[in-house]
């Protein structure tokens, strides 16, 4: 099973399946209980942040892959704009 270490993933660009960069993960919560990482904050990439979006929370479900190099998430990750949205929460 491939690692990636904390301080590796931290700051790893995100991008959707079509390409569009997101931004770069700030920072994520692991619940405890069943030690899987819950969600990423996502800090917004130039784009996102002329729609008018804050910082993302994007749900674990909706990463397709993480690699040493990006993360990748759904095309519909980011759908509207909003503040500070919490994107693919349950």
């Amino acid at each position: 099973m491939p690692l990636i270490k904390s301080n590796n993933l931290i700051g790893l660009p995100v991008a959707t399946e079509s390409g569009e960069r997101l931004g770069s993960v700030r920072s994520f919560d692991v619940d405890v209980d069943s030690n899987t990482i819950v969600r990423y904050y996502v800090a917004p990439g130039r784009i996102v942040a002329m729609i008018g979006q804050g910082e993302l929370i994007v749900h674990a479900s909706l990463v397709v892959s993480i690699t040493e190099k990006k993360m990748t998430v759904r095309d519909n990750t980011v759908t509207s704009p909003a503040p500070a949205a919490a994107i693919g929460a349950v």
